[in-house]
């Protein structure tokens, strides 16, 4: 293990946990004080843990591995199966766990708090706008909505944009950015019609974390419905919990 890599915690079929690798040591004596073994000699530390990790299917197939997704012992990923995971542009820590850096501030600063027209009139007043925010991985949204062909995953109904184009919004169950700070990952994401979208925002809507039952604030014929998932794309619990009780309250 080295400093920076990233680390999956498995246990009864999924990734529980997560983390970077913070500080390694090897030292035998180490072993033979925790474990009573002098052959158990390394040691690492794990900074930015997280008490969730990215569902296995995604990972496993991302990694191009065959078989039943199952993880035997200490496994360490080729570098070569790693490429496929990252992609193009993304970091090993953003394909798994969603970090998202913020943008640079970007600020519109005027000369001056008037202009002047041409033709002599004065301009309406401006004022100078400092703007933060947060660089989602446009990639992931355009790959989950294609996943769905564009149809929310609450009603079941698909809009279009054009007469061969679906239309849809991502919703983010645990919001990104402060101070929720959720990870811009699928495992945390939801193909939406914009109505639907507007209700997660507002609180009128949740997802049961165990069953997936919807409970809809004043929408019978939706109260009651199961969301839609497909096979490739697994919601994790904690980001719903966390919107019925932190978002939602």
């Amino acid at each position: 293990m080295r400093p920076r890599d990233c680390v999956l915690f498995y246990r009864d079929g999924n990734f529980f946990a997560g983390g970077v690798v913070g500080r390694t040591l090897e030292d035998s004596d180490v072993g033979s004080w925790l474990w009573n073994n002098p052959d158990s000699r390394f040691i690492f530390t794990v900074e930015e843990y997280r008490d969730w990790g990215p569902a296995i299917t995604r990972i496993w197939d991302a990694l191009g591995y065959n078989g039943t997704p199952r993880v035997q012992g200490f496994l360490r990923v080729k570098p070569d199966r790693l490429k496929n995971l990252r992609g193009d542009e993304r970091t090993l820590e953003r394909a798994l766990f969603g970090t998202t850096p913020k943008s640079p501030t970007q600020a519109d600063e005027d000369a001056s708090n008037s202009v002047s027209d041409t033709d002599g009139t004065i301009g309406p007043e401006r004022t100078t706008t400092v703007r933060d925010r947060i660089l989602r991985d446009q990639t992931l949204v355009t790959e989950l909505k294609s996943q769905y062909d564009h149809t929310c995953q609450i009603c079941g109904h698909r809009l279009q944009s054009a007469s061969d184009t679906g239309y849809s919004e991502v919703h983010h169950i645990k919001p990104l950015g402060d101070p929720h700070n959720g990870p811009d990952i699928p495992e945390n994401m939801l193909v939406l019609c914009p109505n639907h979208h507007a209700d997660f925002d507002n609180g009128m809507l949740t997802i049961d974390p165990d069953t997936h039952s919807v409970i809809h604030a004043y929408d019978d014929q939706i109260s009651g419905t199961q969301v839609t998932t497909n096979d490739n794309h697994c919601i994790i619990s904690d980001f719903l919990k966390y919107h019925n009780e932190v978002v939602v309250e």
